[in-house]
């Protein structure tokens, strides 16, 4: 047809410069913000186990003191420290008709216990005395053997009579708990030295069980 057609030409909506320049921008974006995501996801895991953890272990508690008829500073204690053997019947009597285990065993001076959401924990009795059982509770049960760490491992134990983080109740501030100075400090000077950071429990709990920004153990 002549005289009323109009003559229309394309051009690529997008030279390969383009496509590149977009593509790289894309890939840079997602380099500074997938980290970031990716670390605050292992946050709230580890927040939600500890949380967890300790709900669970408590509620343990009390329905074992009502089961027994007796509160916990009445329970059975010790013939000698680290006695595993002691420890398992001890445990067997009190806590594990209300905890889902899926696998007890002893290994050295320690009781390993399996729970069926992965995590687990070991448990010793660091003196004769119910008030100084220890609890190691690891958010990975293939990582219970390792010391507290803050990541995988953090220190619970009873003592004034219940189940508690390691210092649960203490006026020491944040300085105090993580302090290079101290032995026992969550901090990333404790772990290098290969020493239990025990204080990451209590830690976390004060904040309400969420890992701050200024947690200084590296996820």
């Amino acid at each position: 047809m002549s005289g009323g057609g109009h003559n229309l030409s394309f051009s690529p909506a997008f030279t390969l410069a383009e496509v590149l320049i977009t593509l790289g921008i894309i890939g840079i974006v997602a380099a500074l913000t997938i980290p970031s995501l990716t670390a605050n996801h292992r946050k709230k895991v580890l927040g939600s186990k500890l949380k967890k953890f300790y709900s669970i272990m408590s509620q343990a508690v009390i329905m074992s003191e009502a089961e027994q008829g007796a509160s916990v500073s009445e329970w059975d204690t010790f013939s000698s420290n680290y006695n595993v053997d002691e420890m398992e019947q001890w445990f067997n009597k009190y806590l594990k008709d209300y905890l889902n285990i899926i696998k007890q065993e002893k290994k050295e001076r320690f009781l390993y216990v399996a729970l069926s959401d992965g995590t687990g924990f070991r448990i010793f009795n660091h003196m004769t005395s119910v008030e100084q059982i220890h609890l190691y509770f690891c958010t990975d049960y293939s990582k219970c053997s390792n010391l507290p760490d803050g990541k995988y491992v953090f220190t619970f134990r009873f003592i004034n009579n219940k189940f508690a983080t390691y210092m649960e109740g203490t006026t020491m501030n944040l300085e105090q708990m993580t302090s290079p100075s101290l032995s026992s400090s969550c901090s990333k000077e404790t772990v290098k030295a290969n020493r239990e950071a025990h204080f990451c429990s209590t830690l976390l709990q004060k904040n309400n069980w969420e890992v701050p920004d200024y947690y200084p153990i590296k996820l």
